[in-house]
């Protein structure tokens, strides 16, 4: 374990321990947020590449929240990497502006 950048701990995750990939398609680390607030303590799946470079995906997924759908189940369809997704729901195939739930 090491300490990531923007007030998170990082540990790695490799995919044979029930790990997933980042956008990227390495393996992604979980980090623990460490900033004070709601989601303190909380894990997130992130890219393993240094935050703010260009190999960087920018991949960020809460642990206990794939996909910001409350739980939904692993395994489920994704997004083609590189993919366009709505910044409300984080779905392919619409955006903000005709977002079904926003």
């Amino acid at each position: 374990q090491s300490t990531g950048g923007g007030g998170a701990l990082r540990t790695q995750n490799p995919p044979s321990s029930g790990g997933m990939n980042c956008r990227c398609g390495v393996a992604a680390i979980t980090r623990t947020v460490q900033k004070d607030g709601p989601n303190k303590g909380r894990l997130f799946w992130a890219c393993p590449n240094k935050f703010g470079t260009d190999e960087n995906c920018n991949f960020f997924e809460w642990v206990d929240d794939p996909a910001g759908k409350g739980g939904e189940k692993r395994g489920t369809k994704r997004a083609a990497p590189g993919a366009r997704l709505c910044s409300i729901c984080r779905q392919p195939g619409h955006n903000k502006n005709k977002c079904p739930n926003g």
